[in-house]
C-alpha cells in the first residue's frame, strides 16, 4: 500500500468516526456536517425505507436525536476500503440506547453497516449509511 493510500484510509476512518461521534452527542449540526451537500446522499436505518436526499436525511437525524437521551457504540470488524474519489466502511455496530431518562435499562443491538463517502474538496463526506439488524450468523468459521 502506497502512503497515499495509507493517508486515504486514515482520513476515511477519521470521517467514519466524526460520523458516530455525532451521532452519539446527538448533535445535529455535527451530523450535517458528515454528510455531502448533495441531492443524490441515502441513509437506510435498520428495518427502514430508503430515505433520498438532504430533507428526508436530516428530518430523519432530528427525529432520532429528539426520541434518543443516550446512545453509544461499539463497533467491531471496521475495514475501510479507498477506491478512487469513493471510500466504504464496513462495520457490526453493537448499539446501547436509551429512549428516555425514566428507563433504568438500555437497548443493545446489533447492526451490519456501509458507509459509503465520497472525496470532495478534499474531505470525505458520507453518500450513504445503510444498516441492517443482525438476527444471526450464517456463516460460521471453520
Amino acid at each position: 500500500m502506497s502512503a497515499s493510500d495509507y493517508d486515504a484510509q486514515k482520513d476515511v476512518a477519521r470521517a467514519n468516526r466524526d460520523f458516530y461521534r455525532s451521532f452519539e452527542r446527538l448533535d445535529l449540526a455535527a451530523m450535517r456536517a458528515v454528510w455531502l451537500d448533495d441531492e443524490r446522499i441515502q441513509c437506510i436505518h435498520p428495518g427502514a425505507e430508503a430515505l433520498i436526499g438532504p430533507a428526508r436525511v436530516h428530518a430523519a437525524w432530528e427525529t432520532i436525536f429528539r426520541s434518543t437521551t443516550w446512545i453509544r457504540f461499539e463497533l467491531a470488524d471496521v475495514a475501510v476500503q479507498v477506491f478512487g474519489e469513493l471510500a466504504w466502511v464496513t462495520v457490526l455496530e453493537r448499539i446501547h440506547s436509551k429512549a428516555d431518562d425514566q428507563s433504568p435499562e438500555t437497548l443493545v443491538a446489533e447492526a451490519l453497516a456501509t458507509n459509503l463517502f465520497a472525496r470532495k474538496d478534499g474531505a470525505w463526506k458520507l453518500l450513504l449509511h445503510h444498516a441492517s439488524p443482525l438476527a444471526r450468523r450464517i456463516l460460521r468459521e471453520p
